[in-house]
């Protein structure tokens, strides 16, 4: 019994260490990513050479490899930073049959104010699946550092909060978000959803992603969990049915 509470004590020790890791972890993003650096990060961007990785994608990717990591005490986890905010939820064997839903709104920076991401992922990704860990993270700055460069033609600019998905079991995942435009004078029907990918520089990949207008914002139904956004050109549609829907409305 003794050997048992020790080796259980242990356990907890090193869990409860490498929480506070992570919380050090988070600390220092925040500070990274802060609204301050913005300008430093699209000089580091401009400057990077044309074969190296993106210095914002290799920040991002150590994010995601760090969440899969995460051992939670508890059943949930929510963190709050300056520059992020983060909801972790552990699908045991009471609450597998439960969906996730997770909300990131209300940032108090005012650029960034009217960005929200609303996350489902239905309990049937998780049958079989005890003790799987979903991690979920919102950093409304990224939407200023990461480039705009995507693996689809045309020009788009990102406008949607980015947010990171990650599970610690190898599984198939479907999930849904809902992005609120932060430009809304932007076309929805130009709207793309889309993943970062990690390959090369990194550059946005709407492969596995759907999009669905709802009201006025995106819904994005996704194959797989990684960091998300929401993509909308500047660039006007020239679309013969649009300008006769105009000509009658005017009429």
């Amino acid at each position: 019994i003794l050997g048992n509470f020790f080796e259980l004590k242990i356990e907890y020790l090193i869990n409860k260490a490498l929480f506070c890791v992570f919380q050090n972890f988070l600390e220092t993003m925040s500070a990274v990513i802060s609204f301050a650096s913005i300008d430093t990060w699209k000089v580091l961007t401009n400057t990077q050479n044309e074969n190296d990785p993106n210095p914002s994608s290799q920040l991002l990717l150590s994010v995601e490899n760090f969440n899969t990591r995460l051992v939670l005490q508890n059943d949930t986890l929510n963190i709050k930073e300056e520059n992020l905010e983060l909801r972790a939820v552990r699908i045991g064997h009471q609450n597998n049959n439960s969906s996730i839903n997770v909300t990131f709104a209300n940032f108090p920076i005012k650029e960034y104010a009217n960005l929200s991401a609303d996350i489902s992922i239905s309990s049937e990704n998780f049958e079989d699946k005890p003790n799987a860990t979903v991690v979920a993270i919102a950093y409304p700055t990224w939407i200023d550092i990461l480039p705009n460069t995507t693996t689809f033609s045309g020009n788009f600019l990102i406008n949607g909060l980015v947010t990171t998905i990650t599970l610690n079991v190898k599984n198939p995942v479907n999930i849904n978000l809902t992005f609120s435009p932060r430009n809304r004078t932007l076309d929805l029907n130009t709207a793309m959803c889309a993943f970062w990918d990690f390959s090369g520089n990194g550059a946005w990949n709407n492969t596995g992603c759907k999009r669905e207008i709802i009201g006025e914002n995106i819904r994005c139904n996704c194959e797989h969990l990684t960091s998300f956004s929401m993509l909308m050109s500047p660039d006007l549609i020239d679309d013969p049915a649009l300008g006769y829907i105009t000509i009658i409305g005017v009429a």
